[in-house]
């Protein structure tokens, strides 16, 4: 009987934390929702003009990849490993002008209006990322000077269970890929939800990720599901965290074959030269210290 109480008290613990996280999050994506509506407002269009909405293109398959919008080196992202090259950045805020820059000056990017009020709550917001279909709705953040900080602490930096999302350390905002990191949750909040894209039916029909940085809204296509460990192998086989900065044709031919190695099924997409690329991470357990990675290149929006 003393078994079952504790059980019972574990499970509604567990219960709790997690309420109390997703509640965090809603009031989050709350947050940016509203300032969406604003701003569109405030533009004269409608909240659902398709001139301020994401579009699917009809011919996914055959759209070019825009050229990649290089940020500031200060932004190099946070995770487990080493940070490189980060730089200290600074921040430029008026009544009408909320720029981010390097210490030079350089390439300064406004703040898109609807992760304006988040940034100024947190500057280690890096963007939003979320996927129809799914839980995925979150912010997604980097702390150069502590790396694994989101990984147990939410967006206001209190200690969480799951965390926050975040892209890996050794990362580089310059590189062909993004490697975002997220827990996987039982109950299918943080990432999750995509255990779900080992069917591929599912991802037949959830197959568009929104990634944001924070100043600009981007559209990807899922075009590789695969199975893979996060070990480093004996033979000396880079791993898919081997990838995490592609700066070359032949680094990104390299992760182009390990995907083929560990792709869980054929998408029938294939991935450029100089594609830009987001890999998700998480937690998979059909091997020891498994991951489960879901790889999309940036679409052109219309």
């Amino acid at each position: 009987m003393l078994v079952f109480v504790v059980i019972c008290i574990f499970i509604s613990w567990e219960y709790y934390v997690e309420t109390e996280e997703m509640n965090t999050f809603a009031s989050l994506a709350e947050m940016v929702e509203e300032q969406r509506k604003i701003d569109t407002g405030n533009e004269g269009s409608s909240s659902n003009s398709s001139e301020n909405q994401p579009v699917i293109p009809r011919q996914a398959e055959k759209q070019t990849v825009q050229q990649k919008l290089v940020l500031n080196k200060a932004m190099q992202i946070a995770s487990a490993g080493p940070i490189s090259g980060a730089e200290m950045r600074s921040t430029l805020s008026t009544a009408q002008d909320y720029l981010v820059s390097d210490e030079n000056g350089i390439e300064e990017k406004r703040i898109l209006p609807q992760y304006l009020a988040l940034y100024e709550q947190n500057p280690d917001l890096y963007g939003w990322i979320r996927i129809d279909g799914t839980k995925v709705n979150y912010p997604v953040m980097f702390s150069p000077q502590e790396p694994e900080r989101y990984l147990s602490k939410d967006y206001y930096g209190k200690k969480a269970k799951y965390g926050v999302p975040f892209v890996d350390g050794a990362t580089d905002t310059q590189s062909r890929n993004l490697l975002i990191h997220g827990h996987n949750a039982r109950s299918g909040i943080l990432f999750g939800d995509l255990d779900k894209y080992e069917e591929k039916s599912f991802w037949k029909e959830h197959r568009y990720i929104r990634f944001d940085t924070l100043y600009e809204e981007r559209l990807y296509e899922i075009v590789a599901v695969c199975q893979t460990s996060a070990l480093i192998r004996s033979d000396g086989v880079e791993q898919f965290f081997g990838f995490a900065n592609i700066w070359d044709d032949i680094s990104m031919m390299y992760y182009t074959q390990f995907l083929s190695r560990n792709v869980m099924y054929d998408t029938g997409l294939s991935i450029g030269i100089n594609s830009e690329l987001i890999t998700l991470s998480t937690c998979s357990y059909h091997t020891k210290e498994g991951r489960l990675i879901i790889v999309a290149k940036r679409m052109k929006l219309i």
